[in-house]
């Protein structure tokens, strides 16, 4: 399944679309700080990023 890169200040938000899309079969990875997603180079963790 796909890699979904889940931007969020919200810590319980972030950790609630983690675990419905794992639940989901979808592999998370969560990033706290929109400043800090901008900086995530393409390709790391298998990310497509456009």
């Amino acid at each position: 399944m796909a890699t979904i890169f889940i931007v969020d200040d919200g810590q319980a938000i972030g950790e609630m679309l983690s675990l419905v899309l794992e639940n989901k079969g979808f592999h998370t990875v969560p990033c706290m700080d929109g400043l800090r997603a901008v900086d995530v180079p393409h390709g790391q963790a298998g990310l497509d990023i456009a």
